[in-house]
Formats: structure tokens, C-alpha cells, sequence
């Protein structure tokens, strides 16, 4: 994935597969008082998150494949 954008993408397109791991959280979010083009924030849990860095193909994502997930997040 070049883009980094297109993670909304790809998460809308495998919607039906993260769901099948919990409820995928959507927020809108609107324009400021200065303008700005609405937007789209998806809340994921770590399953879910997992399986995103899996579908995107990346160089990370082949690393996780190969030593596995973290165990914990960085606060």
C-alpha cells in the first residue's frame, strides 16, 4: 500500500471480515469553522487492527507475519 490514505478504503472493503471480530466503531467527522472536506475515523480492536496490517501488504505487515504480533501497545 504506497498510500496511507487508503487504509479507509481497505477497511471498508473488508468490512464484513472485522466485523466478524467485534463492531467497527464509524465517526464522521465534519467540517471546521475554516473549511475542510468531512471525514471518516474507524475505531478498531487489536484483532481487527491485526487483520488490517495483514490485508495491506506491507513490508510491517510481513514482519508481523514472520515473528508474530506485539504483546503490548505503546502507550
Amino acid at each position: 500500500m504506497t498510500d496511507p490514505h487508503q487504509i479507509r478504503d481497505l477497511i471498508k472493503g473488508h468490512l464484513d471480515e472485522l466485523e466478524a471480530f467485534g463492531e467497527v466503531s464509524v465517526r464522521r467527522t465534519e467540517t471546521g469553522p475554516k473549511g475542510g472536506r468531512p471525514g471518516t475515523a474507524f475505531y478498531l480492536n487489536r484483532q481487527q487492527a491485526l487483520l488490517v496490517c495483514i490485508l495491506s501488504k506491507t513490508e510491517k505487515a510481513k514482519a508481523v507475519l514472520q515473528h508474530g504480533p506485539p504483546t503490548t501497545f505503546g502507550a
